[in-house]
């Protein structure tokens, strides 16, 4: 059972990076802006992430039902829209069928995270309140949160600004968030209730959790997380 689960999760991961590969090459992704003062890293990451999730919102839609109207699928991906609210934890819902694994649909809540790979940060995956909400929710038993790492390349131009590309070194990499490594997320303080970040980027890795074991390894590792911000802040109260 166990076995089964996992291999249906990867095979999701994987169609999702396929389908994701797809469009890039359809759409070859180009962005240039130009200002008249010069940029940092910070800027570079704010504004390519948000041009990347950008980029897909718009396509994922698109792409998919133009090939579900003609080959039922794109990677069995069979419908994709964006959600209904901007506070939803994904980006894309997207449908996922493939009878090999399952006679029924899977959905799929899709959360597009662009990172500019040169910048010294850990991108914010999800937030904690809202991951173990949805991972406790009985009734979503056949959906899934997948993460869609999506690393960027910014490269100056002389007028200022910046042109931006995908790492080709680095492609596109899904991964089921419940599943994602112990060694690639901390806890960040970071709004109501702290944000999973991601860590290690050069390696990361997945491995088979259940919905239970991911709530239980969140709650303990949010009880060490706030424990740590009680110290952390009495010492500076002293």
């Amino acid at each position: 059972m166990v076995q089964a689960e996992f291999q249906l999760e990867q095979a999701i991961a994987s169609d999702v990076e396929k389908c994701m590969q797809y469009i890039l090459e359809q759409y070859d992704f180009k962005l240039q802006v130009k200002t008249n003062w010069p940029l940092n890293d910070q800027t570079y990451g704010e504004v390519g992430g948000r041009f990347i999730d950008s980029f897909f919102r718009t396509r994922l839609p698109e792409i998919v039902k133009q090939k579900a109207s003609r080959e039922g699928h794109l990677y069995h991906i069979v419908a994709a829209k964006k959600p209904s609210s901007r506070r939803a934890i994904e980006d894309v819902l997207l449908a996922w069928y493939n009878p090999q694994f399952d006679p029924e649909p899977h959905a799929i809540r899709l959360s597009l995270k662009g990172h500019y790979k040169g910048r010294a940060s850990q991108p914010n995956l999800a937030s904690l309140r809202k991951a173990l909400a949805f991972y406790t929710d009985r009734n979503n038993l056949d959906e899934h949160i997948v993460v869609a790492y999506c690393p960027f390349t910014p490269i100056e131009i002389p007028e200022s600004g910046f042109t931006m590309e995908f790492s080709k070194e680095r492609p596109i990499q899904a991964f089921h968030l419940k599943n994602l490594s112990e060694k690639n997320m901390w806890l960040g303080d970071i709004g109501s209730g702290g944000q999973i970040m991601l860590s290690e980027i050069e390696n990361i890795c997945s491995t088979y959790r259940t919905r239970v074991e991911f709530v239980e390894l969140m709650t303990a590792k949010a009880t060490e997380w706030r424990n740590r911000l009680k110290n952390l802040r009495a010492k500076r109260g002293r």
